[in-house]
């Protein structure tokens, strides 16, 4: 299954391509590499492209097509690298034409990249099955720099062994008021709920995400969450008053897990907090509703995108 991620930012473009079969599917579109040319094999993909979605033309499908098998071939995503790969009735032209062309069609404006992601997006995650019986798939949020350039805020999941992205939204530079409103989130989140309508929904996410309006929204969606949060905030429960998170000690061995926990920034709606025995360890606030049935415990937050940890 193929894979890919464009964003674009005005004059600033990247391409990113995410995995590629190799095998033969029953409907003839994908051949082996071995026994294929550059010219079969691109044609083959512009053709599914253009069957795929109709929010791609011939002209941009063929060259999106050039641009992911030279992308194969060069093994990298910087521009001239993969111009310098082109085969087939590119491989004639100069370096500097391919990347002009390429530039070309990144930043073209009547290629509408997030209409046609979400329709790529939706055939893939449309053959989606989870293996394990919890019927539960994670999807991590998070923004994402490049340098001063632009911001981009990506929704991905795990299918097989990678993660991949399944939403994403670019903004220019990095202080674009929109890449953090609740309306640019609350799209990303009813969006992610959408695709996974039979499935149990876990939202995992960094501290900037630690927000009421937030929680309140993934609930609403009837799924779930385990977000980072910052420990200088206060809470309160039945059993104790107005303290600061910090000031919680512990377990040596194990998790602390305080359920039905009042924040001082949102006195009428209850939290799970897990606190970890390990100092470096991240405090995880969880959804406290069980509408779906027992929440699965997350008992950890041990790397960018943990979803990979899951067997």
């Amino acid at each position: 299954m193929l894979i890919l991620l464009s964003l674009k930012i005005d004059k600033t473009a990247i391409f990113c391509y995410h995995g590629i079969v190799t095998k033969i599917e029953s409907s003839g579109r994908f051949m082996n590499l071995v026994y294929n040319t550059f010219d079969s094999l691109s044609s083959s993909l512009s053709n599914f492209f253009q069957s795929l979605s109709p929010h791609i033309s011939k002209p941009q499908a063929k060259n999106l097509s050039y641009i992911i098998l030279a992308s194969i071939d060069a093994n990298s995503i910087i521009t001239s690298s993969v111009a310098s790969h082109f085969k087939g009735d590119l491989s004639y032209n100069k370096p500097e034409s391919n990347e002009r062309r390429i530039r070309r069609f990144l930043n073209n404006p009547l290629f509408d990249i997030y209409s046609f992601f979400d329709d790529l997006i939706s055939y893939v995650i449309d053959k989606y099955k989870v293996k394990h019986s919890d019927n539960v798939v994670f999807v991590c949020m998070d923004h994402s720099f490049n340098k001063d350039d632009f911001t981009t805020l990506t929704l991905t999941t795990r299918i097989g062994k990678q993660s991949i992205p399944i939403y994403f939204r670019c903004f220019k530079g990095t202080n674009d008021s929109d890449a953090f409103s609740f309306d640019t989130i609350k799209d990303a989140l009813t969006y992610a709920h959408k695709l996974f309508p039979n499935y149990q929904v876990i939202f995992l996410a960094d501290r900037f995400f630690n927000d009421s309006s937030i929680f309140r929204l993934i609930e609403d969606l009837s799924d779930f969450y385990c977000i980072r949060t910052k420990t200088n905030i206060n809470i309160s429960s039945d059993s104790i008053n107005f303290v600061s998170l910090s000031s919680i000690k512990p377990y040596v061995y194990k998790s602390k897990l305080l359920e039905n926990v009042y924040f001082s920034f949102s006195k009428n709606f209850l939290y799970v907090i897990s606190i970890p025995s390990a100092p470096s360890g991240a405090v995880i606030i969880k959804s406290s509703k069980r509408q779906k049935g027992r929440l699965p415990m997350c008992n950890g937050y041990p790397q960018r995108h943990p979803q990979e940890q899951r067997g």
